[in-house]
């Protein structure tokens, strides 16, 4: 998917905005060979810009995931008592606004089983 937001996305600003490869299309999940239309030093720039990328989402997820441990742990040993959560006592758990990755929540209105 990092590969795809780079090289076919232009979500680069290294690259800028230019889109190196063309979407292709896939026959049972396989995705067909085509020869790159692109320099050797081109194609390592975007493997560079792919692993900025992931390191960069990596130090992201990992930040959210520190932030909100002791939330996390608390969601863990209600599931681990006795599942499945029902919607109020998630939102009674799960912290509405502030800290990395926090967004406005909504209220508490819908006490049915909460869906993934």
């Amino acid at each position: 998917m990092a590969h795809h937001m780079v090289a076919q996305f232009s979500m680069s600003e290294t690259l800028g905005l230019a889109a190196y490869e063309q979407p292709s299309p896939t026959f049972l999940d396989v995705p067909t060979t085509e020869a790159r239309e692109y320099s050797e030093e081109t194609a390592r720039t975007i493997d560079e810009e792919v692993e900025r990328l992931l390191a960069a989402v990596h130090i992201r997820v990992r930040d959210t995931l520190t932030a909100r441990r002791s939330v996390l742990e608390s969601l863990g040993k209600m599931l681990i008592q006795r599942p499945p959560a029902r919607r109020v006592e998630w939102l009674a758990v799960r912290p509405v606004s502030g800290g990395p990755g926090s967004r406005p929540g909504p209220t508490a209105r819908a006490a049915g089983p909460i869906t993934y």
